[in-house]
């Protein structure tokens, strides 16, 4: 199995024709060498897709609805220190006219709870499990989740694939808008699917980013009527206690 790239590129190396008679040229090899290598090793940094419909009540984009679409070169699981299952993903978005005013990223965190107990689980997506940001030169939008689901199912390759659906609204600057989304940013639904690799630090680099700004997940709520019923007050006597400070039946 190739571990690294340089192992991949050793393996490549030798499964390569050889230069020479009936060879490939030494500059054409190189070149194949170089392109094989970096699209292969590009698999290391996992994958995703990401897209919005519009859910605007007073627009629509005739004669159908229009679909915005996002590729992740980048998308990261791991647990964190509260035992939480976590996938991040960034997708950035070049357009050559513009140079650097036409770059546009995107980053998108999950912060699911407990991971599965066994190869898959799906999970209820609130306000806290997702944050997500829109940063280019001109301006930042922000997006939060109201409601929606998260789907995973772990490979044996060790990597985690799922797919996510979500309802997502302005948190900043709701007037404006990027290029690609509607003029009137409103509520938007967000679906798409990824392809996690396992990789704490670089994961946790983008969900910083995500929380950035005072966007810090407070910590999880415990489920509803977890305590103990030992430690709830109780609000009446024992029946052997009322009993007892009731007057005596007189006999008949």
């Amino acid at each position: 199995m190739i571990t690294n790239v340089w192992s991949l590129s050793r393996y490549l190396a030798t499964a390569l024709p050889k230069t020479g008679p009936g060879g490939l040229k030494p500059a054409v090899r190189v070149i194949l060498l170089g392109v094989l290598t970096v699209a292969t090793a590009g698999g290391c940094a996992g994958s995703g897709v990401v897209q919005f419909a519009s859910l605007h009540p007073t627009e629509i984009d005739p004669p159908a609805t229009t679909v915005w679409r996002m590729d992740a070169q980048q998308c990261y699981w791991w647990l964190d220190d509260a035992g939480e299952l976590n996938v991040a993903m960034t997708c950035v978005r070049n357009n050559l006219l513009f140079s650097k005013l036409g770059r546009v990223t995107f980053d998108m965190s999950f912060v699911l709870g407990a991971p599965p107990a066994g190869s898959g689980r799906n999970y209820a997506i609130q306000q806290r499990e997702t944050r997500s940001i829109f940063v280019s030169a001109l301006q930042d939008l922000r997006l939060i989740s109201s409601a929606g689901i998260v789907g995973v199912n772990m490979r044996d390759d060790g990597t985690l694939r799922g797919g996510f659906r979500t309802w997502m609204v302005p948190a900043s600057n709701p007037a404006m808008s990027l290029s690609f989304l509607p003029q009137q940013t409103g509520p938007l639904l967000c679906f798409g699917t990824f392809r996690a690799v396992k990789d704490e630090t670089r994961g946790k680099e983008i969900r910083a980013r995500c929380e950035a700004g005072g966007w810090v997940r407070p910590p999880r709520k415990p489920p509803t009527g977890s305590q103990p019923a030992a430690t709830q007050p109780s609000t009446s006597q024992p029946a052997a206690t009322q009993a007892a400070t009731s007057p005596p039946i007189p006999p008949r």
